[in-house]
């Protein structure tokens, strides 16, 4: 499966961000590395496995 616009395999309800006035301007993701298993010895088998998605919204003025 080819996504044509980075945002596309966004549930429909994504899109409410839209109908509010806001569009995505950014969507990031985090995942944990060495140094932070290091730190949390449990996080250890998540290594490379996204765990954080931030949204940037930007009001549509």
């Amino acid at each position: 499966m080819t996504l044509r616009d980075p945002f596309d395999f966004f549930p429909p309800k994504f899109d409410a961000t839209s109908r509010t006035g806001f569009q995505v301007e950014n969507v990031s993701e985090y995942s944990p590395d060495e140094a932070f298993a290091q730190a949390f010895p449990r996080a250890e088998r998540y290594n490379g496995w996204p765990m954080l998605v931030l949204l940037e919204l930007r009001h549509a003025d």
